[in-house]
């Protein structure tokens, strides 16, 4: 159901970077969760009204992003309410933005805060 991730597509989206990367892949979100036990996870969603700019994010944060097509399932969303983002969309015509630039557009708010705090 998903396609594998190989070679030629890692390499292609990471162009020269990838000796500074540290990519790490889980199957499901319970190997996620067990391999970061001190994170705090957050979720992001298009049905959620706690727009990402005005979360407070801190080194050690999760960002969890859904299938492109599905978003995250239902359940997950539900019990993690308190920690749903959403990236607002100022125009209701236009639902969400893609997966690539949602992730660059809330990563990128993330460090940001993160660098900015004064407890670094």
């Amino acid at each position: 159901d998903r396609p594998p991730l190989d070679d030629r597509a890692v390499r292609r989206a990471g162009l020269d970077y990838w000796a500074e990367v540290d990519l790490r892949r889980h199957i499901d979100l319970e190997r996620l969760y067990a391999a970061l036990p001190g994170s705090r996870f957050l979720y992001f969603t298009t049905k959620s009204d706690l727009s990402y700019t005005d979360y407070r994010f801190r080194a050690g944060d999760c960002l969890v992003f859904g299938r492109e097509t599905r978003g995250l399932p239902e359940d997950v969303l539900h019990a993690n309410w308190e920690r749903a983002l959403t990236i607002p969309m100022p125009n209701p015509n236009v639902r969400s933005l893609n997966l690539a630039v949602s992730v660059g557009i809330a990563l990128y708010e993330a460090r940001r805060q993160i660098l900015n705090s004064p407890e670094i």
